[in-house]
């Protein structure tokens, strides 16, 4: 189940689900600890109104949902003609303190007088472990309080001064998806004051609603790592208000899209999108320099599954690469920290970290299918952190960059790559962009060459010619060995080879859009060179559907191999080179085809079967940065051809 609409400050972020509900709340660092269960479980609203209780992900609800104009505070709509109620929910997370804000707007849609009681539930499993865990009842400053170790969830429902007239505490089954909510539906809760264990809680909150009239009601939810800090920002929201909070947190995500030049050259629709993206991106970012790659926890089954919430270097770089390019630069700096403190003493980039810059799980192995011992990486992924540092330092020309950066990244980073390389002077084999095959890849090799140009820059800058000579001798040499990587005959670019005991390569042969942009994008191969353009031709013929391209050829992730899903990735990545190539109309059919994949909020999903149902999870960070690059690229085209 996708997240419609995400919210965060760099160190909490909360996430809603179709229906508006808080389904995912990560404290204290964005992406690490996710304190939901998993199995589908969420924090519940509940309406009790003429003798019925409806929950707002029960049948019957029609949803809507956006992000405020340029801003990160949303907006759910919830409608049940059935009923006669509209529900407006206005979402976010404050940009100062750790709180989220949710003000319910309930609006009868009848002509006569209703008598409502609003329910707000929230199961917690702190810390990813579902024990230990205790929740007790605050009537001092009415509230519900969940907490494990440094861990502080306070939580409380009111309208103005009225605070929740009920509630109860009690105990949750994950398996099942029980839980103590279902004390409202004979609509009076039990006023079970504190348990511990796997706890959950409810309140409910009596309000009287006019005829075609309607009433808000405040719902905080505060974070902390001690009591004592969640009962200050607790009273501090009592005493200020939501709207102070919803007020200066618009205003201060319009200040930072305000800087965002591309917005005002773009059509309505282009621009609403753009926004959402950069929205998006920024609710995945933590604030010491993790990007993580999505927060839509909804692919765990059990406590033990990983979801997305990792920081993939890959990820990383073509994130921020985007914000780069529109002068978002804090965001780089603290991701370059992030990675200094990451990058193993050989100078590479480990698959991926969680968002303490600690390591992450992975698949891949130490021991290769040819039998060989390696770390298990993917090159592409430190190449692809360097190339952006010089995409960076070319943007900025900031020397104070280079002498930070540069022994502590540039150059063990830059070292391995030119180092990592086989008789030929390609690279070694290691996993590619996505995450299979063990291969000498067309793409890596591409996103290496283009990474060592970049340090031999970098080294020039800070005065270290002999570094930037040998970076350019292994870039030179890399570059004359991948002729090999174009098939002539049938004009396309193989995925990568491997070798033979004999040392002979032995070429995959699956067609991959990545091959294409890699040598195309990264400069392996000139522009108008007749194998891109052959490369590209067939590309389109056997990867691609009305502006919607596949990964590769038998890509089963998610889909069956004889028909691989649809991937928003992989068809920006084509319009890009659409554009390159002065093909607007044609890169105009692949933008306009992704955005119509996007969920009702804007949000984009990782990938699509055939028929665009979306699949595995959204949003996926990945494809909004994309969109954000394209969109550039496009205004670009645009104002070349004034």
């Amino acid at each position: 189940m996708a997240r419609l609409l995400t919210f965060g400050n760099g160190h909490f972020h909360v996430g809603l689900d179709v229906h508006g509900l808080v389904s995912d709340v990560y404290y204290p660092y964005v992406g690490l600890e996710t304190h939901v269960p998993p199995g589908g479980l969420n924090h519940k609203i509940g309406i009790h109104v003429d003798g019925r209780l409806t929950w707002l992900d029960d049948p019957g609800w029609d949803v809507r949902a956006h992000y405020h104009a340029k801003t990160m505070v949303g907006e759910t709509v919830l409608r049940n003609i059935e009923l006669g109620l509209r529900v407006e929910l206005t979402d976010a997370v404050d940009c100062k303190k750790d709180v989220f804000v949710r003000s319910i707007h309930v609006i009868n849609e009848r002509n006569q007088p209703r008598r409502v009681t609003l329910y707000a539930h929230q199961v917690f499993m702190i810390s990813d472990a579902a024990s230990s865990d205790s929740a007790q009842y605050r009537p001092d400053m009415p509230s519900i309080m969940h907490y494990k170790g440094r861990r502080v969830f306070m939580a409380s429902l009111f309208q103005d001064e009225h605070f929740f007239d009920d509630y109860s505490i009690g105990h949750y089954d994950a398996a099942t998806g029980a839980g103590t909510y279902r004390d409202a539906e004979d609509g009076t809760l039990e006023k079970n004051t504190v348990e511990n264990g796997q706890v959950d809680s409810i309140f409910g909150l009596v309000i009287d609603i006019g005829a075609y009239d309607s009433v808000r009601a405040s719902y905080v939810l505060v974070a902390a790592q001690q009591v004592s800090d969640a009962e200050t920002v607790f009273q501090s929201v009592l005493s200020q208000g939501l709207t102070h909070y919803l007020t200066r947190t618009a205003t201060y995500w319009r200040d930072w899209l305000g800087r965002s030049w591309p917005i005002n050259l773009l059509p309505p629709h282009d621009a609403q999108m753009f926004e959402t993206s950069l929205i998006t991106i920024a609710a995945h970012i933590d604030e010491r320099g993790a990007v993580m790659a999505s927060l839509d926890s909804s692919l765990r089954n059990h406590p033990q599954d990983d979801a997305y919430n990792f920081c993939w270097p890959r990820d990383a770089f073509y994130v921020l690469w985007p914000l780069v390019r529109l002068g978002y630069h804090d965001e780089l700096l603290r991701f370059a920290d992030f990675a200094s403190k990451s990058i193993h003493e050989d100078g590479f980039l480990y698959h991926k970290y969680r968002a303490d810059g600690s390591l992450g799980s992975t698949w891949l192995p130490y021991v290769h299918p040819d039998g060989s011992v390696h770390p298990p990486i993917q090159t592409d992924e430190t190449a692809g952190v360097l190339f952006l540092l010089g995409q960076y330092y070319r943007q900025t020309n900031d020397q104070a960059f280079v002498v930070n950066y540069y022994a502590p990244l540039v150059e063990p980073m830059a070292n391995f790559l030119a180092g990592y390389v086989d008789g030929e002077g390609l690279p070694r084999p290691s996993y590619g962009p996505w995450e299979h095959h063990f291969l000498t890849h067309t793409y890596t090799t591409a996103l290496t060459y283009a990474a060592l140009v970049e340090a031999a820059e970098l080294a020039d800058a800070y005065g270290r010619t002999a570094d930037a000579e040998r970076w350019r001798r292994a870039a030179s040499a890399m570059q004359r060995a991948s002729r090999c990587f174009y098939n002539s005959d049938e004009a396309y670019f193989y995925k990568g080879f491997s070798r033979a005991e004999n040392g002979e390569k032995m070429f995959d042969t699956t067609l991959d859009v990545s091959s294409l942009y890699g040598v195309f994008m990264f400069g392996l191969f000139d522009i108008d060179d007749e194998s891109v353009s052959g490369g590209l031709e067939t590309v389109r013929r056997r990867l691609g559907k009305d502006g919607l391209f596949s990964r590769f050829e038998g890509d089963d992730y998610f889909s069956t191999p004889d028909s691989p899903n649809l991937w928003p990735v992989a068809s920006l990545w084509m319009a890009q080179i659409a554009l390159e190539r002065d093909e607007v109309e044609l890169a105009r059919q692949s933008i306009d085809a992704v955005r119509q994949l996007a969920l009702i909020s804007g949000v984009l999903p990782e990938q699509v079967r055939r028929d665009q149902t979306p699949v595995s999870l959204a949003p996926l960070v990945w494809s909004h940065a994309e969109l954000v690059s394209t969109l550039i690229d496009l205004t670009q085209v645009k104002k070349a051809a004034v």
